[in-house]
Order: structure tokens, then C-alpha cells, then sequence
């Protein structure tokens, strides 16, 4: 694979997280699993503000690390959908990661990306963390610890690539980002 930008190394995400979370604790944010009834507001926000998403459905197969502001809304969202590998290790494809425009720039969709492991459970601990996006955010990406792929590049990661593109976030994404544990 050719790599459009290098992953940051975990220390120094994990650093850069603990501080992010704290700065959002203390705001009052709360980061969650979703439950079926976030499904409404999960949908709105991923087609209001992701572009080329305006038919997101958010599928019973889904799950989400939801950013719920001090208010009550929600601030921000990852969607995942987990699957296994023929070599049966847990991948779990972000289909989406959103933040409303009002909580940009604090770091919550950084946060989202973070505890997408704990929001799975021990069971479900992904071995491959990975979805597609506009290279013009590889360095969001890098700095949360994926290596992003270049433009056009395919994602090899022992799956099919119609499953790969058939949970792809739909819009004009031209690279993939990944971390693999």
C-alpha cells in the first residue's frame, strides 16, 4: 500500500487524547455508545453536514460512538459497522464521523475515533480500524494514528472489495485511512 501520509505513533495520540478528553469532560460532553434511539438525530446530522451523505441511512447493522454536548444534543457521531475477516480478526469500517458545526474544532470527532474500542467491548476489540475520506483530511487522520492511503489507492485488508465499498460513506472521498493493531 502507498501511503499518502504515516500514522502519528500511539503515544503521542494517546497524549494528545487524555488531554482532549479531559478539556470535554470538564465542558460537560459525554462520549456513549449509541442506543436505536440516537437513529433519528444520528441520521440528521450525518446528512446535514457530510457531504455527498444526504440518503445516510443508519442501518439496524450499525453502531456509534456518540459525542452528546452538555445540552443534550448530539455534538458529534462515528458510525461503525464491525465485521470479521476470514482470518476472523474484527474490522470495524467507520462509515461515517461527523461533528455539528457549533462543537468543531475541540477535538470531538478525534475523541469518537478514540473510544470506538471501548464503545465495542472486550468482545469486539477491532484488530482494523478503517474507512475512506477526502485526502484533504489525511492530516486529521495522521494525527489520530491511521495511515492514510493515496488517492485512488486500494485498501487491503484481506476483504472483499465490493464489502468494503458496499458500507463505503457515499461522496467524493478518494483515499482510505487505517490503523491495524
Amino acid at each position: 500500500m502507498q501511503l499518502l501520509r504515516g500514522g502519528w505513533p500511539s503515544d503521542n495520540v494517546r497524549a494528545r487524547n487524555i488531554e482532549t478528553a479531559r478539556a470535554l469532560d470538564a465542558d460537560g460532553y459525554v462520549f456513549r455508545g449509541s442506543t436505536r434511539g440516537d437513529a433519528p438525530a444520528v441520521t440528521a446530522l450525518v446528512r446535514a453536514h457530510l457531504p455527498g451523505a444526504g440518503a445516510f441511512e443508519y442501518a439496524a447493522s450499525d453502531g456509534a460512538v456518540v459525542a452528546e454536548a452538555p445540552d443534550g444534543t448530539v455534538a458529534g457521531v462515528a458510525v461503525v459497522r464491525a465485521s470479521l475477516s476470514p482470518e476472523q480478526r474484527v474490522l470495524v469500517q467507520v462509515r461515517a464521523l461527523v461533528t455539528a458545526p457549533a462543537h468543531r474544532g475541540r477535538g470531538t470527532a478525534s475523541l469518537a475515533l478514540a473510544v470506538i474500542p471501548q464503545v465495542m467491548g472486550p468482545d469486539l476489540s477491532p484488530q482494523v480500524v478503517f474507512g475512506n475520506a477526502a485526502s484533504e483530511h489525511a492530516t486529521f487522520f495522521q494525527r489520530n494514528g491511521f495511515d492514510v492511503l493515496q488517492p485512488g489507492e486500494n485498501l487491503t485488508i484481506g476483504v472483499p472489495r465490493d464489502t468494503l465499498l458496499a458500507g463505503a460513506t457515499p461522496g467524493p472521498y478518494d483515499t482510505w485511512f487505517v490503523r491495524a493493531r
